[in-house]
């Protein structure tokens, strides 16, 4: 196929229902049938203002369906997609390994590559499998995402829905971590297969991948030991869409923006350390989503939302005067009791005595703030563990480790509460 092919259909598919872009795989324009064909690296499948969607690398592909389950298409903000293509070969990086176990770009193998013009998000509407495991890679280096299925089993249930948390302000994953099936992210995953004498729950069924882009970046999206079957893409300025699958009942798997725009507020932290004037610096952590403001019980992974400030901005009012500064968006939810807490400047909690806590119950502004009384280099906590919680990546409470990424809190005996991150693969 000629390379950078462009057609009419793909840029007719950007004429969209709603405010974003839809970028619908046309494979009769692409002259693909059910019969596979060669398609080049760089043939452009799907393209709308802001994103184009191109094979990239050279393989077989053939036309397809995703449907299935019974329902005959999945609709993002009312746009429907049910027909797409399917890839030959499984992606490999240049040492030959998947991966999602790499966290190496492919280099070749079922893949798609989008080129983004404008900031926003993405989702790739595909034929999902829960054995399958995925990968987004941003400029060759391995990111986070939202994912979410319709399936057929008990277990999973009729939508299963989950994110994978990267790190950072680009949500990268950790170098040494892996990605695993969704299906291993599941509470009782293990003891399911046990009682069921299975070696994978298998369910499969149609669903996005749901991730943030920028400017002038390039994206590598593939399913693992799998060739990606996809029908295109939708591009939103703010990834708050209402998604759907289509039958004789639909089924919402993704309800969007159903919260009015004044459900946020603005809480701005204070460490009142002028009275010592030893500190050199703190970091806030508490129970609340770094990347969504939303309130996580779990502590956004124990990982610190930011840095303080003492130098006039950030919600700091006055530079150099000892009181450090910092504001967060956080999204209302006035049945939470919220906490928080800071590190020092060597990384060590420094806090005395009980998180620090607030209420957030509309849309008020508010400050909270806590006096520092020790010398910041004489804190060590001499306290012992009273209390070990396990919670799961989406902030639910569980009953014991499971396999995947763990969020470990545990309370400790002067009131403090100390978590930390942890994967398991037993």
């Amino acid at each position: 196929m000629k390379k950078n092919l462009l057609f009419v259909a793909a840029l007719m598919a950007g004429l969209s229902l709603s405010a974003g872009e839809v970028g619908k795989i046309d494979t009769l324009a692409l002259g693909l049938s059910g019969t596979a064909t060669a398609v080049t690296a760089g043939t452009i499948v799907a393209q709308t203002t802001s994103v184009t969607m191109s094979i990239a690398f050279d393989d077989n592909y053939k036309s397809t369906s995703i449907v299935a389950n019974e329902f005959t298409a999945i609709s993002v903000d009312g746009n429907e997609f049910s027909n797409g293509i399917q890839g030959g070969t499984n992606p490999k990086d240049a040492n030959g390994i998947t991966p999602n176990f790499s966290l190496s770009v492919p280099v070749g193998g079922a893949a798609l590559k989008l080129d983004v013009r404008a900031d926003g998000f993405i989702y790739i509407l595909h034929k999902a499998s829960s054995h399958k495991a995925y990968t987004v890679f941003e400029n060759g280096t391995a990111m986070g995402y939202d994912f979410a299925m319709n399936t057929t089993n008990d277990l999973l249930g009729s939508i299963y829905r989950w994110t994978l948390a990267g790190e950072g302000e680009y949500n990268y994953i950790p170098a040494g971590d892996t990605i695993q099936w969704p299906e291993k992210y599941v509470t009782g995953y293990a003891d399911y297969l046990a009682a069921n004498t299975l070696t994978q729950i298998g369910a499969g069924g149609m669903g996005y991948i749901k991730f943030p882009v920028f400017k002038d970046c390039s994206y590598i999206v593939n399913a693992n030991g799998s060739k990606i079957t996809c029908s295109g893409f939708y591009f939103s300025a703010t990834g708050k869409e209402k998604v759907e699958l289509i039958g004789a009942t639909n089924l919402i798997i993704d309800e969007g923006s159903t919260t009015p725009v004044d459900t946020t507020a603005t809480v701005t932290f204070i460490v009142d350390d002028s009275n010592l004037k030893t500190a050199t610096g703190f970091s806030l952590k508490g129970s609340w989503n770094t990347a969504t403001g939303v309130y996580d019980a779990a502590w956004n992974g124990g990982d610190a939302h930011t840095k303080f400030y003492d130098d006039g901005t950030h919600g700091d009012k006055t530079a150099g005067d000892h009181i450090w500064s910092v504001s967060q968006e956080l999204v209302v939810n006035a049945s939470a009791t919220w906490e928080w807490g800071i590190n020092n400047a060597k990384g060590d909690w420094a806090i005395v005595g009980s998180n620090q806590q607030f209420t957030l119950a509309d849309a008020t502004d508010k400050t909270v703030t806590y006096v520092n009384t020790v010398g910041i280099n004489d804190i060590k906590s001499s306290a012992t563990i009273v209390k070990t919680e396990y919670y799961n990546s989406l902030g639910v409470k569980l009953a014991q480790p499971i396999n995947g990424l763990n969020i470990i809190r545990k309370t400790m005996s002067d009131g403090s509460i100390v978590t930390s991150k942890k994967f398991l693969n037993k």
